[in-house]
């Protein structure tokens, strides 16, 4: 099971909802990341949580959820607003000089 609804998203942060499963961790590209609950919907069938950086970001978030003990992954990709370019442009792999 990993029914993942992303629902709002910039190159800064991520609001995305995990139905009836908890996320356990979370990465970008690779690297550690701190995932927030930040409430639930649809009678507490559906989990909300976000993800943010410091800097506009790109790159896949992979998840590992939990469903009644069962354990699945899920993952999706920070999405672009627009043509920006290359300025400010990183992934999640990159650090801030």
């Amino acid at each position: 099971m990993s029914d993942i609804a992303t629902l709002f998203a910039n190159g800064w942060g991520r609001l995305f909802a995990a139905d009836h499963q908890e996320v356990l961790s979370a990465a970008c590209d690779g690297k550690p990341l701190e995932v927030r609950r930040v409430g639930t919907v649809a009678h507490g069938a559906r989990t909300l949580y976000a993800v943010w950086f410091t800097d506009y970001t790109t790159g896949s978030i992979d998840l590992r959820l939990d469903h009644n003990g069962t354990t699945s992954e899920a993952a999706f990709s920070l999405g672009d607003i627009g043509d920006i370019g290359d300025i400010g442009n990183r992934t999640c792999a990159e650090t801030r000089p």
